[in-house]
Parts: C-alpha cells; structure tokens; sequence
C-alpha cells in the first residue's frame, strides 16, 4: 500500500514585500513536514541576517548552500551516491514545484 501524498505549503516574502506561494511535494517517507518547514525558514533566516552584513551575490549564495547540502550528506552515515540520487530527485521534484509557485506583488500607490 502506497503512503499518502504529502504537501508542505510554504510562502517567502521578500525585502520588497513580494510574497511567494510555494506548494512542494514531499516525499512519501518524510517525517515531519511541520520539521522541514521550520528547518526551511531557520536557514532563509540566517540566510537573510547574513545578506545584510555581507552583500554576498545570489551565485555565491547558491553555491555556498549547495556545498553546505554537500558537507551534510557526505557526514550522514550512508552511501553517498544513494544520497546524491535521493539529493537529485529531491531537488528536481522542488524545482518543478517552484516553477509552479505563485507570486504577489504589495499594493502600491495611493488609495
């Protein structure tokens, strides 16, 4: 018997106010989605508190989360290769989901 699809909706409001609706498809073993969505908003946080003080571009940004997804896989006590295919379809199934995400723009102007 198949488990029940699960879905972590999430929205990312940007300095400009724009507001992002994501809706990800979780993986049929996850855990805990209430988990994965404060893990989400910890690291956009710290992310974000790090913007501030640093200016670092969006690429170093990028790259500096993607080795850092790295360095935790290689240290979890499991094939490393069955992880980066895990990692790989994980990562496709979310970029599906964020091409589908909605965005909204603040009102602006004088009412």
């Amino acid at each position: 018997m198949h488990k029940k699809i699960l879905y972590l909706p999430y929205e990312a409001t940007t300095v400009s106010k724009k507001k992002v609706n994501f809706y990800f498809t979780l993986d049929e073993n996850t855990e805990s989605p209430l988990v994965i969505n404060e893990i989400i908003s910890l690291m956009l946080s710290k992310i974000s508190s790090e913007i501030n003080i640093y200016k670092p571009s969006n690429g170093d940004i990028i790259q500096a989360m993607c080795m850092a997804l790295v360095v935790r896989c290689k240290i979890i006590d499991y094939d490393i290769n069955k992880i980066e295919g895990i990692v790989n379809s994980t990562l496709k199934k979310a970029f599906i989901d964020a091409k589908k995400a909605k965005v909204s723009q603040p009102m602006s102007g004088n009412s």
